[in-house]
């Protein structure tokens, strides 16, 4: 959940409405991590499938407007959701639901 609080004031959740999502990560998997920049161009299969998603895209929201389209008819692209690329092919390592265990009162 992203939220953008444009003024001050108050807001209000109802109760049992949801305001948060907590994604707990070991902070030393974030401190071994060794990021690097890399050109697309030098990483030709990935440049491709970017390519490939951009045009996607385009194409999608180009349609969009028009009410008797696919894309107006989706309304949004689900692909990342569904955890597929550009050709419907799973994601290896896609999952929509972690299962995770409850908060424990100490």
């Amino acid at each position: 959940m992203n939220w953008k609080f444009t003024r001050p004031g108050r807001i209000r959740f109802e109760a049992g409405e949801p305001f948060c999502h907590l994604l707990p990560l070991r902070t030393d998997l974030l401190e071994d991590v060794q990021p690097r920049w890399q050109p697309l161009s030098e990483a030709p299969e990935l440049e491709a499938q970017y390519r490939q998603w951009t045009r996607s895209r385009g194409h999608f929201l180009g349609e969009l407007p028009d009410p008797q389209s696919q894309a107006a008819r989706e309304q949004w692209q689900r692909g990342y959701f569904r955890g597929v690329d550009a050709h419907g092919c799973p994601a290896p390592q896609h999952r929509t639901r972690l299962r995770l265990p409850p908060f424990t009162r100490d």
